[in-house]
């Protein structure tokens, strides 16, 4: 396999992010505030860090030409999807290798419902593994089935349906939005271009002659019989996470990693306190009997949800409603083999977890 480090964000995810952030209230503004509050970083230190950020992403939000119904309805989170109807779109276009904005923008316009359908399935597939629907989607009709098989609101099923009827539309009015921000951030990119420049020499320092081992390490990716070739992109407008994108069409499995230009240094500061938010919610999923033992059979070895559902001796549905919230948390990491999805212990996480206990009732 091989791994390729791109020196240049992809555009169109940037403006994907920045958009979808503002609206659903993760803000890079918001996420400085967040970090202040809990922990002693130096304010000259966190302003280093954000400011340039900060100061791109209001001032290309603030400049956008469309109203909030339209950039709404695409860039709108929907928690039981954990995304927004955009991704589901766009999800090969943050797969190019090509920087260039034009070829991007051109490959939007060129996108077919034919195309469209296969990643809608796929992507909705990745995220509710086991439904109740047992056929093939090969077409319309069984496409349909499919959503109405899935565990998740009415409303939503019949959103994701309109959402594939009206996809020329969707498409065209996304293009016709990102048009216009990604000339904004390509007009500013000169202002961050600094944070590439280190998030770029910072990893080929840090991975030297082993880049699967420190991936694995530092960022919990198990690259075992996955993709031909893995790019790893640096992403300023979501500067703190990171985001793993599978192939599901075309012959070779190209698989991209985002990470955030702020991702490593930020998790360096060790005296930042418990998130006790999340620390409740975690004790609280794993305090459920079947979760805890879902999470005991995964730490033996990787299942796939019908071997969880059978050693359980519940419903793959039942099992689909766990995972989904353990993946919430990242409490679990999916791996793709062939065509089933395998759930493994995110052991990064889960120690995360057992310091933050630790640093809040530990004396």
């Amino acid at each position: 396999m091989d791994i390729h480090l791109l020196r240049s964000p992809n555009v169109i995810y940037e403006c994907v992010m920045l958009l979808y952030n503002h609206l659903n209230g993760n803000s890079c503004r918001e996420l400085k505030l967040s970090i202040q509050k809990k922990s002693s970083i130096d304010q000259q230190v966190l302003d280093s860090c954000f400011d340039a950020i900060i100061n791109l992403t209001e001032n290309i939000y603030q400049a956008r030409r469309f109203g909030e119904n339209n950039i709404e309805y695409l860039f709108k989170k929907h928690e039981e999807l954990d995304s927004c109807f955009a991704f589901y779109i766009l999800h090969d276009i943050f797969r190019l290798d090509d920087a260039d904005f034009n070829t991007a923008f051109e490959q939007i316009k060129g996108i077919t419902r034919a195309h469209f359908f296969v990643n809608l399935y796929s992507l909705l597939l990745k995220r509710f593994p086991h439904t109740d629907y047992n056929g093939v989607v090969s077409n319309y009709s069984e496409l349909i089935n499919f959503i109405g098989a899935l565990p998740v609101s009415s409303d939503l099923k019949w959103e994701l349906c309109s959402f594939y009827n009206s996809f020329d539309t969707h498409r065209d009015s996304l293009a016709e939005i990102l048009s216009d921000t990604c000339r904004h951030y390509i007009d500013m990119y000169d202002t961050v271009k600094h944070y590439c420049d280190w998030f770029t020499t910072n990893y080929k320092e840090s991975c030297g002659d082993h880049p699967e081992a420190y991936l694995a390490a530092n960022y919990g990716i198990s690259l075992d019989n996955t993709p031909d070739a893995l790019y790893l992109v640096p992403t300023i407008t979501s500067p703190a996470e990171t985001h793993y994108l599978m192939n599901y069409t075309g012959e070779e499995e190209n698989d991209f990693f985002y990470i955030g230009v702020l991702f490593d240094p930020l998790r360096g500061f060790e005296d930042a306190p418990a998130d006790s938010k999340r620390l409740f919610r975690a004790i609280r999923v794993l305090g459920d009997a079947s979760k805890f033992e879902i999470m005991r059979l995964l730490s033996e070895s990787p299942k796939y949800g019908q071997q969880l559902a059978e050693l359980l001796e519940i419903s793959t549905a039942t099992i689909s409603h766990h995972m989904s919230q353990l993946i919430e948390l990242e409490l679990v990491k999916t791996k793709r083999e062939a065509n089933r999805v395998y759930y493994s212990v995110n052991e990064a996480v889960l120690r995360s977890v057992a310091n933050d206990f630790t640093r809040l009732f530990a004396k």
